[in-house]
């Protein structure tokens, strides 16, 4: 049977590269543990990407946490792209404490782009203050779809309407996640997401308007 190769495409930061960048863009991939005691299962860094304006990778790594007397692990589904064989050293995997260590240095500093940043941010479950003297922006503030400001957008539907990028279609690669959420960024930035946002915006209002229209036609009896 051939060994199996690691899927991770930069076990060690670009510290090159990272001195260079004053923004950062950020996916995580999570695994889940329920610790002894605990109610509801937690989510914590299973693998996470990390690019820069250029969109060039500066770290891209699995995380495996040490064993843990009495905590129950689980993957989420494949899709996700984070199976155990991941997290074995042999297969590239690094230890949990080092993969947050390095991240809490490269953000240190520097603007963190995130979308539905919550979930990223909690999954630091060792360096938890590693963003602590960022500035965090969430790319999901920044735009909304076709139900207006209320209507919190997915990263793919984003990317869909804004970017003309199709993402998240088969195994999830956070490196792609990372890329989109950094363009995101820079086009809103730009300024250049208005037009099209104005054109979702009227899709929606059609939309709309359209139901509501289908609704009040009279029926027969």
């Amino acid at each position: 049977m051939a060994p199996y190769v690691c899927r991770a495409t930069q076990t060690l930061p670009r510290w090159d590269l990272v001195r260079r960048c004053h923004t950062v863009a950020v996916d995580v991939e999570f695994q889940r543990v329920l610790y002894p005691g605990a109610a509801k299962w937690t989510q914590r860094i299973g693998r996470i990407a990390l690019v820069d304006e250029n969109l060039n990778t500066l770290y891209n790594v699995y995380a495996a946490y040490r064993n843990e007397a009495g905590a129950r692990k689980e993957m989420n589904p494949k899709r996700f792209g984070v199976i155990w064989k991941d997290l074995e050293s042999k297969n590239g995997g690094v230890l949990a404490a080092v993969v947050e260590r390095n991240c809490r240095k490269i953000f240190e500093g520097r603007t963190v782009v995130m979308h539905a940043s919550q979930g990223d941010i909690n999954s630091f479950r060792i360096e938890e203050d590693a963003f602590v003297n960022s500035t965090i922006v969430d790319t999901q503030s920044l735009y909304h779809g076709p139900m207006g400001l209320r209507h919190s957008p997915s990263l793919a539907d984003c990317s869909a309407d804004y970017l003309g990028q199709t993402i998240q279609t088969s195994v999830h690669s956070p490196d792609e996640d990372a890329c989109a959420t950094m363009q995101l960024y820079l086009l809103h930035k730009a300024g250049s997401h208005h037009a099209q946002q104005a054109k979702i915006e009227q899709q929606g209002i059609d939309h709309t308007k359209l139901a509501l229209e289908v609704h009040l036609m009279p029926r027969n009896t």
